[in-house]
């Protein structure tokens, strides 16, 4: 049932256009899952006849399921704890993001396309980055906030590692260049963020090169060096000003027990989601309750005025389980575990050098990187965080299983 180029060209400039406007045009992170939902609607009624539950992989009925407890899971706490339903908005657009799943089987989308738009994307959003900070003191991409916009740069530097290993295995000389380029551009831009937390990113090198090992050399490793040591001197004095000032924050609160910056408000937080989850460890306080347990603690002494105003822990899993207790930490869990693992057995099942691979390998790194963003930050309390992780897990997912039956 695969459908005419002209729709599979339509419908791949489309996912394009997401990776290329992600960061300077903000509402493209809804209206290409839009479109692609109303698209997968459409599919959906006119093969009717074809389609059966029993057909959908094992994997992806995992996946389905653990998303929908995910969501069941918000809808639970918004009537056990009386919240307001406007909490299940952003989480509910998740369910525009799984019919991609079932386009990517009826539609041969050009994955060449969509590699080559993931590297235009690393190099355009440093050059963004660099015009919009010469253009004014601000930080660079305005329109997101700037946390998340370090995660979402720093991703894309991953994504285009992963895609440069690629094209040395198969000794494509312009496309290495292309590739070098816009890891150097997506990585500067991160710098340029001033996100402590992306910086954290760069651990899933190693899972990259683990994973293309067999071109591992010293020219490579020396070469990637150099890109770290060029970024990070063309944005050295970001670089050096932040970690100074998360030194100074962490002495601060050692010394003098100040939770009132940046580094000491979240240490004072996760105090405070720690002594709330054993307070209610099963269902949690709810979105609404974890403030009121947050400013409990502060007039107990335990943390500062200043991390009292926050309702989210600057931690993901410490959030998920203050909010919604060991339950939502659990599902929360699931929602990262579940498809990494889909995305591992693809690495060992599929042919290194071939897109299934190479999806697969992308579809560790963005979950891991994802996973570490999570650590210092609510990546998911911002509807780009939730978005971003979960179109592209269901885009990757869907493009591995479309490239392993195509043999590609």
């Amino acid at each position: 049932m695969k459908e005419s180029t002209p729709t599979s060209s339509i419908l791949t400039s489309l996912i394009c256009l997401f990776f290329l406007l992600f960061l300077p045009f903000r509402p493209i992170y809804f209206i290409v899952p839009a479109i692609l939902f109303i698209t997968a609607i459409y599919f959906s009624i006119k093969n009717y006849q074809y389609l059966s539950w029993q057909q959908v992989p094992k994997e992806n009925k995992y996946f389905i399921f653990t998303i929908l407890f995910y969501i069941a899971l918000f809808v639970i706490s918004l009537i056990y704890h009386q919240g307001k339903l406007r909490e299940i908005d952003s989480i509910s657009r998740i369910l525009l993001i799984l019919p991609l799943l079932f386009l990517t089987t009826q539609i041969p989308f050009k994955q060449k396309w969509i590699v080559i738009s993931i590297l235009l994307s690393g190099i355009s959003v440093g050059c963004l980055a660099l015009i919009q900070t010469s253009l004014s003191d601000d930080l660079p991409f305005p329109n997101h906030m700037h946390i998340q916009a370090g995660g979402f740069t720093m991703s894309f530097a991953l994504f285009c590692l992963a895609i440069t290993c690629y094209a040395i295995y198969h000794h494509l000389g312009k496309w290495v260049v292309i590739g070098v380029i816009a890891i150097l551009f997506a990585l500067l831009a991160s710098f340029m963020t001033t996100s402590r937390g992306a910086w954290l990113g760069i651990g899933v090198v190693p899972v990259i090169l683990f994973c293309y090992r067999q071109i591992l050399s010293k020219k490579l490793i020396i070469g990637l060096m150099a890109i770290a040591i060029i970024s990070g001197i063309l944005a050295s004095d970001i670089l050096i000003k932040r970690w100074q000032q998360a030194h100074d924050d962490i002495t601060q609160y050692a010394q003098k027990d100040n939770g009132s910056t940046s580094v000491g408000a979240r240490f004072d937080m996760w105090k405070s989601a720690l002594l709330g989850i054993q307070e209610k460890p099963i269902l949690g306080w709810g979105k609404e309750g974890v403030l009121e347990m947050r400013k409990k603690h502060y007039e107990q002494g335990l943390i500062s005025e200043f991390a009292s105003q926050f309702g989210h822990a600057h931690n993901q899993y410490l959030h998920d389980a203050s909010t919604r207790g060991i339950i939502g930490l659990t599902a929360l869990l699931g929602i990262f575990l579940v498809p990494l693992g889909i995305f591992i057995r693809g690495i060992k099942q599929s042919v290194v050098g071939s897109f299934a691979h190479l999806w697969s390998v992308m579809g560790v790194s963005h979950i891991l990187a994802v996973m570490i963003y999570c650590l210092p930050q609510s990546f998911f309390n911002h509807n780009s965080g939730l978005n971003f992780y979960f179109f592209i897990t269901v885009l990757f997912m869907g493009l591995y299983q479309a490239a392993k039956k195509q043999k590609m």
